[in-house]
């Protein structure tokens, strides 16, 4: 998957997500499919699902967390690129 940070992460008909204690659990009900977010993972969902571009979720996670700028981006990075394999986001280009 070809990903640059201007790309925008969007959710897609059928993904529902619900808070579980400290935790999100993603179901995407066409497939079954599902995945659990711990609390950093929450945020970054959040962030990812409502800001105009992948850059802009970073940016607010490099302001709100103590982490090195690359292991973030690398993060963030596989963060978006597992959920669009399991069909729980969409990644439309910027």
């Amino acid at each position: 998957m070809a990903l640059t940070f201007s790309d925008r992460v969007v959710v897609p008909r059928g993904v529902v997500a619900r808070a579980v204690g400290g935790s999100t659990v993603l179901l995407n009900s066409q497939s079954g499919r599902y995945f659990t977010l711990d609390e950093i993972g929450t945020r970054s969902w959040s962030l990812l699902t409502t800001s105009a571009s992948i850059r802009a979720a970073y940016d607010a996670l490099m302001a709100e967390f103590t982490a090195e700028p690359g292991q973030l981006a690398h993060d963030l990075e596989s963060l978006v690129e597992r959920l669009a394999i399991l069909g729980l986001v969409e990644v439309q280009d910027g």
